[in-house]
């Protein structure tokens, strides 16, 4: 995979920001959900700075394997760089997506993925490979943000459109949120898959904030939803919907740090 411009920058940020308000508020409230195997190797999509593999790595037998995945060799780079001897020798690390794996049909117990899922479309394409690599009898696990993560972001995006005159981009919102991920989605796909014992959590904690500046260039929102909501909007008036955003929320909040709420689900199968 080549590497794209700006992809250091964006792993890095991932390691020290990402990890921080994402992956291990996450990861300590996964630790009872987290598959246990005796025999095999097992797999991790989306690794991103190797987080996931590691803390996985520790519950697991010393003779298991992590095969651990990202696109992004940058994120993988930085992932070697922070594994002491004991999970160099155990965990390999791989650029490969999820929408893409190489391995053959039902070769590894189980596998987790904690990152790069966000849209309904994303969660097909990568479940779908989840399940056809992971064996009869073995055990997914897969969390994702929901549709109910940083409502306040989307709050203001409507107040900044209706106050520029753009409600065109009110349905264009609409039909994108409509395209993230609920509980009922995710029940739904993996049953169409043929998933069972189906285990369903939410995952919620805030994250505080300095600023409205501070909030919308988080590699937090930059690496999720950002990228999406961005993509509804004229280029000609990015710039304009993110500072009345930026402006809105030092406004509502001023002398006081603002709240971001974080929903996370997960759901733990059996293929």
């Amino acid at each position: 995979m080549t590497e794209k411009p700006g992809e250091y920058e964006e792993a890095e940020a991932h390691l020290k920001v990402v990890e921080q308000l994402w992956s291990r508020p996450l990861m300590s409230q996964l630790k009872e959900q987290l598959p246990s195997v005796s025999l095999g190797n097992v797999l991790v999509a989306e690794a991103r700075t190797g987080l996931v593999p590691m803390l996985w790595a520790q519950s697991l037998p010393e003779s298991i394997r992590v095969m651990a995945l990202d696109p992004s060799r940058s994120m993988l780079d930085l992932a070697r760089d922070r594994f002491d001897e004991a999970a160099q020798k155990r965990i390999f690390l791989t650029p490969q997506s999820i929408q893409s794996l190489s391995y053959a049909d039902g070769v590894f117990p189980a596998a987790v993925c904690t990152e790069g899922i966000i849209t309904q479309h994303q969660l097909v394409q990568g479940l779908t490979e989840l399940t056809r690599v992971v064996d009869q009898g073995g055990s997914l696990l897969l969390c994702v943000p929901s549709v109910h993560s940083f409502g306040i972001c989307v709050d203001m995006m409507e107040e900044a459109f209706a106050a520029h005159e753009l409600e065109h981009n009110l349905e264009r919102l609409e039909q994108l949120q409509r395209s993230f991920l609920t509980s009922d989605t995710l029940y739904r796909v993996a049953r169409e898959l043929g998933l069972h014992d189906l285990s369903m959590q939410h995952h919620r904690w805030t994250i505080e904030f300095d600023s409205g500046h501070e909030l919308l260039t988080s590699p937090l929102i930059r690496q999720t939803f950002f990228p999406h909501w961005m993509s509804i909007i004229r280029s000609s008036e990015r710039d304009l919907i993110v500072r009345y955003m930026i402006d809105a929320l030092d406004t509502y909040f001023h002398g006081q740090t603002i709240p971001l709420e974080v929903d996370a689900l997960s759901i733990l199968a059996t293929r």
